[in-house]
């Protein structure tokens, strides 16, 4: 293989911070507050602290397998590795719910906020559309020029547009707004948290950018700490802020005549009017900056599934001129799309608000990620006990009783929010098998054809990818 047809290590430890954070902020800390405080009251605030204990869990695997395996696509890699080629097909078929859900839930966020922006009403499939599209042309380039924008725009969207709330709005909060704390019990806060587990997932991007990051067994635990930090910050800070300034009765109002309330409309409440002007322009460019790095990140295991032949070998082809993998980009873009397509036709169908439709693939979003959360916990103990040697060259390791709490509380705790998701919203877990089986399907198809040709994909799983990296 040429060097041109490589990856290559172009993402800094502030670039890869600055990843994290802008995959895992996303547009739903602009919706799901509010829908929130309508369900659970002004205690809803709460419900980040308890949305982060499974987060800390994936945290320090992710931290612990990046720092072991700094491979591309390292999610789909490490699993397929430890567990065999059946569970990495099912960890792969649960990306299209996981990551393509999540986009299909900002890309319908995007459009929402796109028309408040204007006062226009933009067709929310075009301009939803249009975003990914434009996503997706960025992360066909050399990663360190898409890096750098996904830098720049979480900068100047997430972080920024998230301060000027908090700091125009802190003054505001009135202790009025938030009595009772738990006007429909805590059991509403608990449920409220399991969505905002949504606002915490992510983390496994790092895993997937692995073969791309500079120095990797340091950088990527440094880059989740420093990621994981901000983010506690900003989530609790602001969903107080959106609590002690509204009353939850308004919001529970406002959602069910006008369907959507978001954080801005609460924003208008006291930022300044010139601030307030730009700050709908500043939450797309948030939206934006979540959706960028997750086609990068989530790409990188279909390329790495195409490597293995799990796919068809076009899809873990790099592009010579860029260094980016363009089929397996291609891939995430399209089931993106479809599922996107999906919350327009759900909307009428089960006569729902657009903002409850969209909320809907928040849902479906996590728990494919809490799926992937038993599946990596699994593979982190399979390390340990199957490749010592790997472990010892970690930049990241955890004494033996650590991993096993770390491993053991990820998977109690992603078994926990699933099952609650799923007594709160038997839906999401229906969506999420039907999108699942079929690939599993699809994989003992797969196998038997590619078996047909002399290739084995329990071979191709049997040994680490050390080609996929670039040192």
């Amino acid at each position: 293989m040429s060097e041109e047809a490589k990856l290559h290590r172009g993402i800094s430890l502030p670039m890869a911070i600055f990843v994290v954070v802008g995959v895992v902020i996303g547009s739903s800390i602009w919706l799901l507050p509010t829908s929130a405080l309508a369900d659970a009251g002004p205690g809803m605030f709460l419900g980040y602290l308890l949305a982060v204990i499974p987060g800390i869990f994936m945290a320090l695997l992710c931290a612990y397998l990046g720092a072991t395996v700094p491979t591309a696509g390292g999610s789909y890699v490490v699993i397929s590795r430890t567990l065999g080629p059946l569970l990495g097909a099912i960890m792969l078929a649960l990306i299209i719910p996981g990551a393509g859900g999540a986009l299909a839930f900002m890309a319908g966020t995007f459009g929402i906020f796109l028309n408040a922006a204007l006062g226009l009403a933009i067709p929310v499939l075009v301009s939803g559309a249009l975003i990914l599209l434009a996503a997706y042309v960025v992360n066909i380039l050399r990663v360190e020029v898409s890096a750098t924008v996904g830098m720049l725009i979480t900068i100047f969207g997430d972080i920024l547009v998230i301060a000027l709330f908090i700091i125009f709005g802190l003054p505001h909060v009135k202790a009025a707004n938030l009595t009772p704390l738990f006007p429909k019990g805590f059991g509403a806060v608990v449920m409220a948290s399991l969505l905002f587990f949504f606002s915490y997932a992510g983390f496994t991007a790092v895993l997937d950018i692995g073969g791309e990051i500079k120095n990797p067994k340091k950088n990527i635990p440094l880059a989740l700490l420093f990621g994981m930090i901000i983010l506690i910050a900003l989530y609790t800070t602001q969903a107080f802020v959106v609590a002690g300034t509204t009353p939850w009765t308004v919001a529970a109002q406002e959602i069910q005549s006008r369907g959507t309330f978001t954080v801005t409309d609460i924003a208008a409440q006291f930022v300044p009017q010139g601030i307030l002007s730009i700050m709908p322009a500043l939450i797309l460019i948030a939206i934006a900056s979540t959706i960028y790095p997750m086609l990068l990140a989530y790409s990188r295991d279909f390329m790495a599934a195409g490597r293995d032949r799990l796919l068809p070998a076009s899809v873990g082809r790099i592009n010579k001129r860029y260094g980016t993998p363009v089929a397996g980009l291609t891939l995430l873009l399209i089931f993106s799309l479809v599922l996107f397509a999906l919350i327009l036709v759900l909307a009428p169908a089960l006569e729902l608000p657009l903002q409850t439709a969209v909320d809907l693939f928040a849902g479906i979003s996590v728990s494919g990620l809490l799926a992937f959360e038993i599946l990596l916990s699994i593979a982190a103990l399979r390390i340990a006990g199957k490749f010592p040697e790997m472990e010892a060259a970690s930049g990241f390791r955890l004494a033996r009783p650590v991993l096993w709490i770390v491993a053991i509380g990820g998977m109690v705790s992603a078994v926990a929010f699933l099952g609650l998701l799923g007594m709160d919203e038997p839906l999401i877990l229906e969506s999420l098998a039907i999108l699942v089986i079929p690939f599993v399907v699809y994989y003992f198809i797969r196998n038997a054809f590619v078996r047909r040709r002399n290739i084995s994909l329990k071979a191709n799983t049997a040994t680490w990818p050390s080609d996929v990296t670039a040192e």
